[in-house]
């Protein structure tokens, strides 16, 4: 239910969580593994600063990146 759903920034122990959310949705290929150094090097590390990043949590589970 709509109710059920929050909206909040993410954190940076969220980052397992929305992994395995983009291996559910976007899946995985050889070439484009979903990796925590993938991750943070284009969200969080990257030269241009952090990405804007929110999440939508339901049922306490990450349900949106």
């Amino acid at each position: 239910m709509a109710d059920d759903l929050t909206i909040r920034p993410f954190a940076d122990g969220d980052t397992a969580a929305v992994l395995e959310l983009m291996r559910a949705a976007l899946g995985e290929t050889p070439v484009l593994q979903r990796s925590t150094e993938l991750f943070h090097w284009k969200h969080l590390d990257n030269p241009f600063g952090r990405s804007i990043m929110l999440l939508a949590e339901a049922g306490g589970r990450v349900a949106g990146f």
